[in-house]
C-alpha cells in the first residue's frame, strides 16, 4: 500500500491521481485496482482526538469521586481505500486499539489514590462494526507493570486501583466503545470525502459524555 499525504483535519478522500486528461489515453497499468493508505491518518486523527478525554467520572456509594483520562491511544493494524476500475470501493479497515490512562480517586480536595493502566480493543474492522460486540480489555498496571510479584505474575492491587477498574469495566468500557464507535464514524466520512473535523471533534466529546 502506497501512502498517502493528507490534511489531518479538514481534508477530504485522499485524492484520485490522473483524473481527468485525454480520454483516449490508455489507461495506467495499474488502473484495474489501487489501493490508498489511510492508516496513518487514523493513527494520527485518533491521537488527536483522544488526548486527555475522560471516560470515567463517578462516584459509587461510599466511595471517593474516580475519574479516568486517557493519557495517549494507538491504533495498530490497516485501512486503506480501493478502486477498481476506476470506482470507488467501500472502506477496508482491521484495527486494534490501545488506550492508555492515568486516573484517581478523590474526596473533596484531597486525592486518595492513583492509578495509571491500558484498554485494547483488539478488533475495530469493517466486519465486525458494531461498537456492542467489541471486546473492551482493561487493565491497571499492577496487571502488566513493574514490581510483580514473581510467582503469581501480578501484584495486589492498592484501593484505588480496585476502585478504578472497576470503574473502566463498567462506564469506562461504555464509554470507550460509544468513543471508538463515533471515530470509526468519521474514518468512514473522511474516506467518503464528507469529513467534517468540528463535527467529527464534537461527536467524539459527546460519546465520552454518554
Amino acid at each position: 500500500s502506497q501512502s498517502t499525504a493528507t490534511d489531518l483535519t479538514h481534508g477530504g478522500a485522499p485524492s484520485d491521481d490522473g483524473a481527468g486528461g485525454d480520454t483516449n489515453e490508455k489507461p495506467p497499468e495499474n488502473w484495474h485496482w489501487e489501493e490508498r493508505d489511510v492508516c496513518q491518518w487514523a493513527q494520527e486523527r485518533i491521537a488527536q482526538q483522544l488526548q486527555n478525554l475522560v471516560i470515567v467520572d463517578a462516584t459509587p456509594a461510599g466511595a471517593g469521586r474516580c475519574v479516568v483520562r486517557i493519557a495517549k491511544a494507538t491504533l495498530t493494524g490497516e485501512a486503506f481505500v480501493a478502486r477498481r476500475r476506476g470506482k470507488s470501493l467501500p472502506l477496508t479497515y482491521n484495527l486494534e486499539a490501545e488506550l492508555t490512562w492515568r486516573g484517581n480517586v478523590s474526596l473533596g480536595d484531597n486525592v486518595l489514590g492513583t492509578a495509571v493502566g491500558r484498554i485494547r480493543v483488539p478488533e475495530v474492522a469493517y466486519d465486525h462494526a458494531d461498537p456492542a460486540t467489541w471486546d473492551v480489555q482493561t487493565q491497571c498496571d499492577y496487571e502488566y507493570g513493574p514490581n510483580l510479584n514473581p510467582s503469581a505474575g501480578r501484584r495486589d492491587p492498592n484501593p484505588a486501583e480496585r476502585q478504578l477498574k472497576a470503574q473502566l469495566q463498567d462506564q469506562g468500557a461504555r464509554r470507550v466503545r460509544a468513543v471508538l464507535g463515533a471515530f470509526q464514524a468519521g474514518l468512514r466520512e473522511y474516506c467518503a470525502g464528507a469529513y467534517d473535523a468540528d463535527a467529527a471533534d464534537a461527536a467524539v466529546a459527546a460519546a465520552a459524555k454518554g
